[in-house]
């Protein structure tokens, strides 16, 4: 059964470097940081992430939509 994502307003680079963000911001903030900003945990870029390390098994389950137009398949990393 195939799983749909709208990527629409979701930067490659944010679900890329997530982890990495994620672990700056929550830093910032614990050290009481002037520019901090309270890091709020998005599903869709950690799911994006999980799905992303692990195409090989679910290339063939997840579509993947931006601007309502299916994005073409992509190739595996193997």
């Amino acid at each position: 059964m195939p799983v749909y994502y709208c990527l629409d307003g979701i930067k490659d680079d944010d679900v890329i470097y997530y982890k990495t963000r994620k672990t700056a911001a929550i830093n910032e903030f614990l050290k009481g940081s002037l520019n901090r900003k309270r890091h709020v945990e998005v599903i869709t870029l950690a799911e994006t992430r999980e799905i992303l390390l692990n195409w090989d098994e679910l290339q063939t389950v997840v579509k993947f939509y931006r601007r309502g137009e299916l994005l073409p398949p992509a190739r595996s990393r193997r």
